[in-house]
């Protein structure tokens, strides 16, 4: 086994390195939902809300496909988190939210599902609900503070 400079192995650094990011692991705290929504499709309409963690509110429409059978109906009450490491920032949330949009969802009494917003990312989805969607676009629209901000 060789030597490191400083007299130090190849298996202390790599122990102290190791030992340094599971320091920095267990300061990183939980992170809650960036957003909360809800969702009502019916035949190729979808209506919904959401309430981001700025504790701004919007509401909007959108296209929908529900699966297997068109005519179908679906609903929903997911949390959202925007799929990046780091906390999103609250302007960051509310420019995803308040965007048109595209998502895939499935619901057997729990899911989730997947969004996307261009130019502002994805983010994932977990719920409760019922239906299989798929929304080729949709868009929200601010109605203003609730007040009610996590």
């Amino acid at each position: 086994m060789g030597l490191a400079p400083f007299g130090m192995t190849a298996d202390a650094i790599y122990a102290g390195a190791l030992q340094q990011q599971m320091a920095s692991y267990q300061q990183t705290p939980a992170r809650g939902p960036d957003f909360v929504q809800f969702s009502v499709d019916l035949y190729v309409a979808n209506v919904g809300g959401t309430f981001s963690r700025s504790g701004n509110s919007f509401a909007g429409w959108g296209i929908t496909r529900q699966y297997p059978n068109v005519s179908g109906m679906g609903a929903s009450i997911t949390a959202g988190w925007l799929n990046q490491c780091e906390m999103p920032s609250d302007q960051q949330v509310d420019n995803f939210v308040g965007c048109f949009g595209q998502s895939v969802t499935g619901f057997m009494t729990v899911g989730g599902g997947l969004q996307y917003s261009p130019g502002n990312g994805t983010a994932t989805v977990l719920g409760i609900g019922a239906g299989w969607g798929v929304g080729p676009g949709g868009v929200q629209y601010l109605q203003g503070q609730t007040g009610l901000g996590w």
